[in-house]
């Protein structure tokens, strides 16, 4: 092998300087043949990419002072998302993107694509007809939670011939269609703990412009007697969730509580059982209790265990 290479070992080499000029100029070469080459591929990648997203995507065109809702990450996870609002479109910056006004954030004014926003419907609260029957003769005296006054659920019977409509009519209890609460003192709700361990969770953010409202509810339920103030060691926060019809409903986030109560193995009936029972009829009649989980009250030990905390102090259900 020695004797091989050899001759090699006398030859004169070649210039170093020609041989990395060369190689530089070659490798720029090839980076401007790939870089060509690269700019090709995902051009015709980024037109199928379109091509299949276009197969079901609209042109949506939003208006100046049109009420819409926001896609944006939750603060406890940014891989989650919610929507949130509703806000105000104010203009149009680009062929796909908007202005929005939003005031309970430190910047107001922001720009978002329109592929993070959606059109917020107003539900329409439909028009019905009231009737009212007064009964003078009355077995038992129906209790409600105390009220500055009474308001009693509108029944549409337009559907019905005229003399089927006195007929229902004389049938029908106003204190069975009030939007007033009932209240029953045969039983108290309990809540069994499985460990004596305290739960205080961090109270969720509410923004400012609801602020107002969750004011109104508070001081609605205090004088209904729902809620008290409270000095618990136990807190879970408020949530308030927006309805069909615009308004919120006020609501408390007892997952936690949840988790550490005893289960009730209480037989519920199965829907399956129900449908089979009520098959064969030709009419059939629902009854809706009025806020029925506020007409059952809480055991003295168990009020502590449902406090929560808002902006104007602690408070803690009653029923």
């Amino acid at each position: 092998p020695c004797a091989l290479h050899s001759p090699h070992y006398w030859e004169h080499p070649e210039s170093a300087e020609d041989n990395i000029v060369a190689y530089v100029v070659k490798m720029r070469q090839r980076l401007k043949e790939m870089t060509a080459w690269v700019q090709e591929n995902m051009k015709t990648a980024q037109q199928n990419q379109k091509r299949w997203y276009d197969r079901k995507s609209t042109e949506r065109v939003l208006k100046p002072g049109q009420q819409v809702l926001l896609l944006l990450p939750t603060s406890d996870n940014k891989l989650f998302a919610k929507w949130h609002g509703p806000y105000e479109v104010m203009r149009q910056v680009g062929k796909v993107t908007y202005e929005l006004f939003m005031p309970d954030r430190v910047k107001k004014h922001q720009t978002f694509h329109v592929n993070l926003l959606k059109e917020f419907q107003v539900h329409q609260t439909p028009v019905q007809q009231l009737l009212i029957c007064n009964i003078q003769d009355e077995e038992v005296k129906e209790k409600f939670l105390p009220s500055s006054e009474t308001q009693f659920r509108a029944i549409d019977l337009s559907h019905l011939l005229v003399p089927q409509q006195e007929e229902v009519a004389a049938l029908l209890d106003p204190t069975l269609f009030s939007e007033a609460p009932g209240f029953t003192d045969l039983v108290q709700h309990e809540i069994c703990l499985k460990k004596d361990a305290p739960a205080r969770q961090k109270s969720y953010r509410i923004p400012e412009r609801l602020v107002p409202d969750l004011k109104k509810k508070i001081n609605f339920m205090l004088e209904l007697g729902i809620i008290e103030i409270s000095t618990s060691e136990w807190c879970s926060p408020v949530v308030l969730v927006p309805k069909k019809d615009g308004s919120l409903r006020f609501c408390i986030d007892f997952r936690y509580l949840n988790s550490l109560s005893q289960f009730d193995a209480y037989p519920m009936p199965r829907i399956d059982d129900l449908l089979e029972r009520v098959g064969g009829a030709r009419h059939i009649t629902t009854l809706d209790l009025s806020k029925g989980y506020w007409q059952v009250a809480l055991a003295p030990e168990a009020r502590k265990l449902t406090a929560f905390r808002t902006p104007f102090g602690m408070y803690h259900f009653k029923v």
